[in-house]
């Protein structure tokens, strides 16, 4: 290594936690939930400036106010529509779009969870201001 390099390298410093990102594709997985029951869950394909990722949770608050990564599941109402209150409907507000394959082309950020995974940023939250 010269010193050149040597001195660009002793220049890094750490990254941000944040990632942005562009949805390029959307799957379903059929998957159990903590009650075992097999349920569709929608899978977001992302690509980031270093990496493609498989994203299938993103920050939102609970029904308790909590702030905490949750699944994309699948879930509709009575008339077949995805359920208002669901996380994936919380993603589609905040995004922006009605449909789900309005979602792709759509221009993400991403924030890891306590397991370093990331997820999906769908709400505002000083956490993801840095």
């Amino acid at each position: 290594m010269s010193i050149d390099e040597y001195i660009n390298v002793m220049k890094l410093k750490v990254g941000g936690k944040k990632q942005s990102g562009r949805i390029e594709d959307i799957k379903t997985d059929k998957v159990p939930d903590k009650d075992g029951n097999i349920l569709p869950k929608i899978i977001l394909v992302v690509n980031t400036e270093t990496n493609t990722f498989k994203i299938d949770e993103a920050w939102v608050y609970n029904k308790d106010n909590i702030l905490k990564p949750q699944g994309l599941w699948l879930k509709l109402d009575s008339r077949g529509s995805i359920n208002a209150i669901s996380t994936l409907a919380k993603v589609m507000d905040f995004i922006g779009v009605e449909s789900i394959s309005d979602l792709v082309g759509a221009q993400i950020e991403l924030y890891p969870k306590p397991n370093g995974f990331l997820a999906l940023i769908a709400c505002k939250h000083q956490m993801f201001e840095v």
